[in-house]
């Protein structure tokens, strides 16, 4: 037997980099250790460098650029749910039927288009395997008066995954929603490859003022607490520097609303780097002391796991955090970074104030344990034999809930 092919479906994300591509990379990269062929298929428009076969390359796959979708299918969403009019579909029902895939990953898309895509699966006898990464609460959507939207991501949710032959999710919770439901679930947290050299570690001591980084949505955490918890570490004493990557400072100020007078109160504590090239966000995340992660735990947040924390990590650069989704299992408090027990400013500011207090002994200490986590934890490779049973069952029909 050749080597075995595997079909990931992107949506339209790819070329796009963020964190959910970085994620499918990366379990394509786990396919690939595992001995397979990996096939990409993303919704764009071909790209220059687009062979005529359709063809380009993304950070190391083939991907086939199907097409966008057209402006009809913009316009009205419901034709989503019938099932012309999706480029995915159309490519996979041009494909001979003698064509041997040796699975289907349908990593984003409409709720209906992965599923006709996993009935095409189903009569080929190809295992069929679902991402899902978020599940959102109502408001997320209704506040943007996107009800399609909410719909569609509830019936992937309590629907369409379940009929796949397996599922991966990225945190205890949503590990137990499905193996609750009787759904052949598996656990693949968001990866890395510890080996690669941008994500080699910095060694390094702590410097005079304490930098921290936040990168990241910042809509997901309580900038209103960070804020009030640096300027509470600052009144005692010390010297944080706060920079946020990815967002400017005028859309910031619209997040924070009517506490947008704390940001003014910090003046020059706090410094906005709007646009951070992907290839320099490695270089980024060493070059600080700590980043920071400080949300509320609900739903959507215990569904999913930070992707970010994974990155910092093999950086070596600590993590302050409070309790959300499964930090707490990863983040061991004075060893790799500083647990904060509460969403609350001022047990943010004793962190930081803790933080300050480090030697450089103690402070390199704590950057090789947050290494070393990153190495036990998060690399790819610790999935490979995951994904090799998974296909070896599935294959063999024993995964499948009809």
């Amino acid at each position: 037997m050749g080597v075995q092919r595997i079909l990931f479906y992107c949506g339209s994300l790819i070329p796009v980099e963020c964190a959910a591509t970085n994620y499918y990379v990366n379990l394509a990269r786990i396919h690939r250790e595992a001995g397979f062929e990996v096939l990409l298929l993303s919704e764009v428009a071909p790209p220059p460098d687009c062979g005529p076969d359709g063809v380009f390359h993304f950070r190391g796959f083939p991907c086939v650029a199907l097409g966008r979708p057209s402006y009809r299918r913009k316009l009205l969403s419901f034709t989503n749910y019938l099932r012309f009019n999706s480029p995915v579909l159309d490519w996979l029902q041009a494909r001979p039927h003698q064509e041997e895939w040796a699975g289907f990953v349908a990593c984003s898309g409409m709720s209906t288009i992965t599923a006709l895509a996993q009935q095409w699966a189903r009569q080929r006898g190809i295992p069929c395997l679902t991402v899902s990464t978020e599940h959102h609460l109502p408001s997320h959507y209704l506040k943007k008066f996107n009800v399609a939207a909410w719909l569609d991501h509830e019936a992937h949710i309590r629907r369409v995954n379940h009929q796949a032959d397996g599922v991966a999710v990225l945190s205890n919770y949503s590990q137990e929603f499905y193996r609750s439901r009787g759904v052949n679930v598996m656990q693949i947290r968001p990866m890395i490859d510890t080996r690669a050299e941008m994500w080699q570690p910095v060694e390094r001591g702590r410097r005079e003022n304490l930098h921290l980084l936040f990168m990241g949505s910042p809509r997901r955490d309580r900038q209103d607490l960070i804020l009030e918890g640096v300027r509470l570490a600052r009144e005692r004493g010390v010297p944080v520097l706060l920079q946020y990557a990815g967002i400017g400072r005028e859309p910031f100020t619209q997040l924070l609303g009517h506490r947008r007078s704390l940001l003014d109160s910090l003046g020059q504590a706090i410094r906005f780097d709007p646009w951070i090239p992907w290839e320099q966000v490695p270089e980024l995340l060493g070059s600080t002391d700590f980043c920071i992660l400080f949300r509320e735990d609900l739903r959507d947040m215990r569904y999913g796991f930070p992707s970010k924390t994974v990155e910092i990590m093999a950086k070596g650069t600590p993590v302050i955090c409070n309790q959300s989704s499964d930090l707490f299992t990863f983040v061991q408090d004075g060893v790799n970074g500083f647990q904060v027990g509460a969403l609350d400013a001022a047990l943010l500011a004793k962190a930081l104030e803790r933080a300050h207090a480090l030697n450089d002994a103690a402070y390199m200490n704590m950057r090789r344990a947050a290494r070393a986590t990153a190495e036990a934890e998060f690399d790819l490779r610790h999935y490979v034999p995951l994904i090799q049973r998974f296909y070896k069952v599935a294959g063999n029909g024993g995964a499948r809930k009809e």
